[in-house]
């Protein structure tokens, strides 16, 4: 029971260290390049889809982080990966 508190802690703290790393380099970033002051419907479009990127990467991240330890931990057989669904246009009528 220890041990599952320790891996969870530690779980809890690299997702928020990988959370305040990511959002501390993009703003960073933010700053540095003065992608606050640009003005115009394109820049900002820019700046926008850079910002959601960068986000998504981070999450992507954390994600990949969780799906490790779950591996590690032997969490993850090939039958429960079979009981989840998809939706990748194939639909298997036996869920």
């Amino acid at each position: 029971m220890l041990m599952k508190i320790v891996f969870a802690g530690v779980l809890v703290v690299a997702t928020v260290s990988i959370h305040a790393v990511g959002f501390s380099a993009l703003l960073r970033t933010l700053v540095w390049s003065h992608a606050l002051a640009m003005s115009g419907f394109w820049r900002v479009i820019r700046v926008v889809i850079g910002l959601t990127c960068w986000l998504v990467l981070i999450h992507v991240l954390e994600v990949v982080l969780w799906g490790a330890f779950y591996v590690w931990q032997g969490r993850v057989t090939q039958e429960a990966l079979q009981n989840v669904v998809f939706t990748s246009g194939k639909f298997d009528p036996r869920y």
